[in-house]
């Protein structure tokens, strides 16, 4: 019989169930807080309100390269964009903060500070190990790293970094190509694949 493990991660406002070892996910349960938040694609498609379940034909239409960005919207409340791998993540919660400035820092912004800061901090220890010459060590944390922030592009960064100094151009463009989903807006990514691919920088 196979067995799965479930993962549940909170970052940022965000609780995630992931599903590991699974193949694909079937169904997407989504909730927020409030309840009630219309739920939409980037390109504006509503899919519903919370709670809301999103079922795999959904998810396959509307997911890129398995992940998928939706959109959360409440009256009176901050809108968030969530990017998450629909390959592992069965179900989510999101807090949308209210759009006063005070509940906003004691609900948000205060906890986006202190795990910011140390998934920076990590990121740099990586780095440093790298410049060390300490290239297992830093394999090893920049797994861990990925597997607790899996939407963090300079995670992916830094793993085709590591990639590309064992030889793996295959490996480091794949990493580079997630780091671009999850990033778009950062050239220096694109920068990067394309010198790995021969094309004009």
């Amino acid at each position: 019989m196979r067995m799965f493990a479930h993962l549940g991660i909170s970052l940022l406002g965000v609780s995630l169930s992931l599903l590991l070892g699974a193949c694909a996910s079937q169904e997407l349960q989504i909730q927020s807080n409030p309840e009630g938040a219309e739920v939409s694609t980037l390109s504006g498609e509503s899919l519903g309100k919370t709670p809301l379940v999103l079922k795999s034909e959904v998810l396959e239409k509307h997911s890129s390269g398995d992940v998928l960005d939706l959109k959360f919207i409440s009256s009176g409340r901050i809108p968030r964009v969530i990017s998450m791998d629909v390959k592992s993540i069965r179900s989510m919660s999101v807090v949308l903060p209210e759009t006063s400035a005070e509940s906003f820092k004691s609900e948000f912004a205060i906890d986006f500070s202190a795990q910011l800061n140390t998934m920076l901090r990590r990121a740099f220890l990586i780095q440093k190990k790298i410049g060390e010459g300490k290239k297992a060590e830093a394999e090893a944390e920049i797994q861990k790293f990925n597997t607790d922030y899996p939407f963090a592009a300079f995670g992916h960064v830094i793993s085709a970094q590591l990639s590309l100094m064992g030889g793996k151009e295959a490996e480091a463009r794949t990493h580079l190509q997630r780091a671009k989903i999850l990033d778009p807006a950062d050239t220096s990514i694109e920068q990067s694949l394309r010198m790995l691919q021969g094309g004009p920088r």
